[in-house]
């Protein structure tokens, strides 16, 4: 549906597509920068990867990995749903009846410059 036209559009209104992957799709999981770092987001409801704040960075180490009965739980092959915005990534996914969603934002001002990532 076609909103009526009243200014620019919504940070929401501007997000990408959802797409749906799994462990082991040939997939680049979106990525995040504020200018003063990057990061990129795992095919994982909650891991990070390539956290890098100029000197620093994290390579590609994954980080924030879930595990469940001490089994990756991204391995055990259940989809998750990717949606990428401007300045935040949000997944979901569900496994034995649980949904879980996370939503992975590099703040644009404030502590940014400290590289303070908040991940809900």
């Amino acid at each position: 549906m076609r909103r009526a036209f009243y200014g620019p559009p919504s940070v929401s209104e501007l997000g990408g597509a959802r797409v749906v992957h799994k462990f082991g799709d040939w997939f680049n999981p979106p990525a995040l920068t504020n200018f003063y770092g990057a990061v990129q987001v795992c095919v994982d409801i909650m891991a990070i990867r390539s956290l890098t704040f100029p000197p620093l960075s994290s390579g590609e180490t994954r980080t924030a990995l879930v595990y469940e009965h001490s089994v990756y739980q991204a391995a055990m092959g259940q989809p998750i749903e990717f949606t990428w915005y401007l300045a935040w990534i949000e997944r979901c996914m569900k496994h034995q009846g649980i949904q879980y969603h996370s939503k992975t934002t590099m703040p644009l001002a404030g502590r940014a410059e400290q590289g303070v990532m908040y991940m809900a």
